[in-house]
Formats: C-alpha cells, structure tokens, sequence
C-alpha cells in the first residue's frame, strides 16, 4: 500500500502539517506529533493518535513504518530546508 502523504513539515512547537492529493485535490492534516527517537505519535484534532515506528539513518533521512491490520506502510522522508 503506497503511503498516502506527499509532503509533511515539522516544527518546533509539536505541530505538524501533512499535504497529499485526493481526486484532484490537494488535501491538508494538521495537528501535534511526539518523537523519541524510535516512535512517532501523531495526533489530529478528534482523531485516534497513530503511531509510527522509525528510525533515523545515518544520512539523515527518517524511515517510518506503519501498520494496522494486515496493511504495512513505509516512507522515507528526507529533510529540506522549505
């Protein structure tokens, strides 16, 4: 299964905002989010937290991993400086 997110930011407070296309249309999730190094929790607003094992490569990119069910999804997102 293809992860679903295009591009996700992170800040310094927390928070989070996650943008992707859905049918044409540029969607957008904001909430918080918690790492610790092995886990990413995030939260949006009235939702279920999901969480998000990963770990950071030696080049810097983050590997996350989820799963639910019998469905597994990864990404590997790279850090830029927009």
């Amino acid at each position: 299964m293809p992860f679903p997110v295009d591009l996700v930011a992170f800040d310094q407070h927390d928070r989070y905002t996650a943008t992707w296309m859905d049918q044409d249309q540029t969607r957008t999730s904001t909430g918080r989010y918690d790492w610790n190094g092995s886990r990413l929790i995030i939260q949006r607003p009235n939702a279920e937290p999901r969480i998000y094992q990963g770990r950071l490569r030696l080049d810097g990119t983050l590997v996350l991993t989820y799963q639910e069910g019998g469905d597994k999804v990864s990404a590997i997102l790279k850090k830029t400086d927009e």
